[in-house]
């Protein structure tokens, strides 16, 4: 379902949330540590602009309230209820995701050396039930990451893109995509780099309805 949606500007204390984020993900440790800390870096020092893409009409208080949902009329809705075998229940949630996957995938394919790393923060290599035949996944040291360029297909690309649960999603655009190995692992330097190069930052917000984006300023202004 695509919506119409505005593009609200955040300010501080949307960048204040995404350094948030980077602080709890950095937390599992190993590569993925350097990876949060060198966007978090990015996030304090670069002049650039938090944004989000919302219906139009949301009060000042409704948007900046970044963990509580409702943002989306359809949620919750009643009649959506799955009733499952073992007598419990589960909603689904409606998000914008359709629209933030479009707005990606346009602009991976307007621009070829870009790519997007998803960080997939609980995987390790390994697990039993890690579908390791994924061509989009990689790993730096035991993590499990995911990469989408312009040559992914839409499917793997929207698969790669939700490949993790919505309170770790973090999803970085980059002018440096990492270097895979046959084995399809990275250098965790690689991985550093691919960071300091990030153009966009996004992270899942309003209870997994949302999404919130650093973007990098742009490169006439980034010096300033």
């Amino acid at each position: 379902m695509h919506r119409t949606l505005e593009t609200i500007d955040l300010g501080e204390n949307g960048a204040a949330y995404i350094t948030t984020r980077l602080s709890e993900l950095r937390w599992y440790g190993g590569p993925l540590e350097t990876f949060c800390d060198a966007l978090a870096d990015l996030v304090r020092t670069k002049a650039g602009k938090v944004v989000t893409n919302l219906p139009i009409g949301l009060g000042h208080e409704q948007v900046h309230a970044f963990e509580s949902g409702g943002v989306l009329p359809s949620n919750p809705d009643p009649s959506g209820i799955l009733h499952l075998p073992d007598g419990s229940a589960m909603l689904p949630i409606e998000s914008v995701f359709d629209e933030e996957f479009a707005r990606l995938r346009a602009r991976l394919l307007s621009a070829p050396n870009l790519a997007c790393v998803v960080v997939d923060p609980q995987s390790r290599r390994g697990d039993p039930c890690l579908d390791e035949n994924w061509e989009t996944m990689f790993y730096a040291g035991d993590g499990v990451y995911q990469l989408v360029t312009s040559a992914t297909s839409d499917e793997l690309a929207e698969r790669a893109l939700n490949a993790a649960p919505h309170w770790a999603d973090l999803i970085v655009l980059s002018s440096a995509p990492p270097k895979l190995s046959a084995e399809r692992s990275v250098d965790p330097t690689d991985l550093k780099a691919c960071a300091e190069a990030a153009l966009e930052i996004t992270c899942s917000a309003y209870d997994g309805e949302g999404y919130i984006t650093w973007r990098a300023p742009p490169p006439c202004c980034a010096a300033e």
